[in-house]
Formats: C-alpha cells, structure tokens, sequence
C-alpha cells in the first residue's frame, strides 16, 4: 500500500488476509508466503472489511473516494474478480459483519465521530443479491461495530456515547 492501512480482515481459514488502506486499495495476500494475489481498486476510503463465512465475498466499508462524507459499501467476488456497490448509506460507515448463515450483511455507520446529527443506521443487505432487506434506527449517535450472535439470533451494535445516553441500543 502506498498509505496508512485502515483495515484488516482474514478468511475463514486463515490462509488469506486482506488490507484495506487509505490509498482506496484493498489487497488479498497470501499468509503462508506473504505474496500478494490479487488488487481491487475499491475506490472506499475504508473503515472496515468483512469476509462472508464461504470466503467468496469480502466487504470494505467506509466512505466513498469522490465526497468523503458519503458511505459506500462495495463487495467484492474475489473468486470471480467482480466488484458491486450497495447504495444506501448517505454517511460513513464504519462496520460491516455477515450473519453465521452468510445470508445478511450487516453494515452500520452515522455522521463523522465529531457530528451529532441524524443519520446513525444499521442496514441489512441480502448478502446473495446485494438488495436492502432493513433499515434499523435506534442509536443517538455513531455505530462504530457490530456482530451477530453465533447462532444468528441476535445482532449486537455499540457506538459512541453522549453523556446523556443511559442504555445500550441493540
């Protein structure tokens, strides 16, 4: 990378990693030889990247490169070398997650860290097609991580907290 890397993520079998970096590059290497197979210009200043539990897919989620105000989402076939974009987010995002069944994508975001207006979200994606399934609304401010319960039953969010903030929205 020719800048700060901002992301990482591994496969599921820990033979690949992936990097995301200010440079709007992420690269697939290989661990056991440290050799980097494949380039994508993700054009996503990224806060995050997420394989999907068969490894076909890898999200890098953060801002779009043209406004850097914007969230941009794109997913990537990394068998097949195709790149999509999921649009819907109008602010960054910081986390993406795939439920344990891989059938969702989760991504979640808001306003920049220092900004409290509107716009705090989590969206669910069907990971197959890349359509909008959700829109969950809820947190008074930035989401900055998400999971899902191992069995998939749950899916966990926190973000940044105002001194009036009194529970944990989830």
């Amino acid at each position: 990378h020719s800048d700060s890397v901002r992301a990482l993520a591994f496969d599921s079998t820990g033979e690949f990693l992936a990097t995301a970096a200010n440079d709007l590059c992420v690269r697939l290497f290989r661990v056991k030889d440290r050799s980097q197979i494949s380039k994508l210009n993700a054009s996503v200043s990224p806060a995050a990247l997420a394989f999907s539990r068969d490894d076909r897919q890898l999200v890098v989620a953060g801002t779009a490169e043209e406004s850097r105000t914007v969230g941009a989402v794109r997913t990537w076939d990394v068998q097949r070398d195709v790149k999509s974009v999921l649009n819907g987010h109008y602010h960054f995002v910081y986390a993406t997650v795939f439920s344990p069944d891989g059938k969702l994508l989760a991504t979640a975001g808001g306003r920049s860290l220092d900004e409290e207006l509107s716009g705090n979200e989590i969206k669910l994606w069907n990971a197959a097609t890349g359509i909008e399934e959700a829109t969950l609304r809820g947190h008074t401010n930035t989401i900055t991580s998400l999971t899902f319960s191992p069995g998939g039953e749950h899916l966990i969010s926190v973000g940044v907290a105002r001194s009036e903030d009194k529970q944990l929205v989830g």
